[in-house]
């Protein structure tokens, strides 16, 4: 898993959208108090302006507490939220319906992105079902990008490790139209697959299926095949060996 997205990024062009983070930040509890207090408020006001629509959420006492700054942990750790629910629900579903083999709980409960990105792989691969592997590929430079950022869910969460080390010293800043245009490829990636997996779950329930092949593998193979009647042919030998 070396590939990456580039899901934090600065921006090179449009410096405006660049969030300061590090020591290129304000140090301390400061900004994530106020970016999680402000990223409630904003969540909230846009859910509320939606029915009443004449009052004025912009109000300027909460202008201060939401800037690119701060907005920048609260956003970024619930994108990285995001993925890991996503892929412990992908590695329950999956399980459900092919390999219902038990899964150690405490393992699956793991906020560790790479040991659960290592689990989502295996139980793939254990599918034998193209149509599932193929999104390994495509979800795997985000993956690489957020365990490299923040590998157990802590980096956006508090300024400092548990160790007292400061989060993302090496970073600088962070691009937050960058992880936008990102994210949202990354969620149409998801999207794709949580519709195949919808699909799959009740496919595989039919158990139109093999340890090793699919009922798309199956079909491809009857697609191949000669008639019922010409299986006594000599032909039918070299066909099969193929």
């Amino acid at each position: 898993m070396s590939e990456t997205a580039d899901l934090f990024g600065n921006e090179q062009e449009n410096s405006q959208f660049n969030a300061c983070v590090g020591n290129n930040g304000w140090r301390g509890m400061f900004s994530h108090i106020d970016g999680y207090q402000s990223a409630t408020l904003v969540m909230l006001e846009s859910i509320l302006s939606q029915y009443i629509p004449d009052v004025d959420y912009n109000r300027p006492e909460h202008a201060f507490l939401w800037n690119n700054d701060t907005s920048a942990y609260p956003i970024l750790f619930t994108a990285r939220h995001f993925i890991e629910i996503y892929i412990k629900q992908k590695i329950d579903t999956i399980n459900y319906f092919k390999v219902k083999e038990n899964i150690d709980e405490k393992l699956v409960k793991t906020h560790d992105i790479e040991r659960l990105w290592n689990i989502f792989v295996d139980i793939v691969e254990r599918t034998k079902d193209s149509r599932l592997a193929v999104y390994i590929e495509k979800i795997a430079p985000y993956i690489q990008d957020f365990n490299s950022i923040d590998p157990t869910g802590e980096t956006f969460r508090y300024p400092y490790s548990s160790e007292g080390a400061m989060h993302l010293e090496g970073m600088g800043v962070i691009g937050l139209f960058n992880f936008y245009n990102k994210f949202t490829e990354l969620s149409k990636i998801c999207e794709s697959f949580t519709y195949e997996m919808d699909s799959l779950v009740d496919e595989y329930k039919a158990k139109t299926f093999t340890k090793s092949l699919s009922r798309k593998d199956i079909e491809a193979i009857a697609q191949e095949l000669p008639i019922f009647e010409e299986w006594s042919n000599p032909s039918f030998s070299d066909i099969k060996k193929t």
